[in-house]
């Protein structure tokens, strides 16, 4: 994603109309519209309002979770961790370049990270292990749903919005 955002997002909707759903930053929009141009305009839509707000002076708050994690078992090897929380340095100093200090982001992992002093990033530690006990009947016990509920219960706390 960080890749999409530094090059304002070229090429990032692949070519849909002949079902392919991963693009040139190897992102798959598997969730895609079953009506492609209704999509390919939710996206382009997407995409202006991001840089529209990226371009305000307002304070920017970018929010990573890692729901991957929970999904399977290869998401929760250390190097596929370390890979994420690279990009995510990455993404900080392409921020710090082109916002300045005008940003945070909000890295929610399974693990505590060493953040850099200078860094904008805030290390929120998830710590539900209770909601996957049983990975393999995920979708049964509504898994997703729950997690979800809980990092959005985490960021109403933080934002006083619940």
């Amino acid at each position: 994603m960080f890749k999409g955002v530094k090059n304002n997002f070229e090429d990032f909707i692949p070519d849909v109309k002949n079902n392919v759903f991963r693009n040139k930053y190897g992102i798959s929009l598997a969730h895609f519209p079953e009506d492609k141009d209704e999509g390919i305009n939710q996206f382009k839509r997407r995409i202006k309002l991001f840089n529209e707000i990226f371009q305000s002076n307002k304070t920017k708050v970018f929010v990573y979770i890692n729901e991957d994690y929970i999904y399977s078992e290869k998401n929760r090897k250390k190097e596929f961790n370390d890979d994420i929380f690279s990009q995510m340095l990455e993404l900080d100093l392409y921020l710090k370049e082109k916002l300045k200090n005008n940003y945070i982001i909000l890295y929610f992992h399974w693990k505590k990270e060493k953040i850099p002093s200078n860094s904008n990033i805030i290390n929120v530690v998830l710590n539900a292990k209770e909601l996957f006990n049983d990975t393999e009947s995920a979708h049964k016990n509504n898994l997703i749903y729950n997690f979800r509920n809980y990092c959005g219960e985490i960021l109403g706390n933080m934002f006083k919005t619940l």
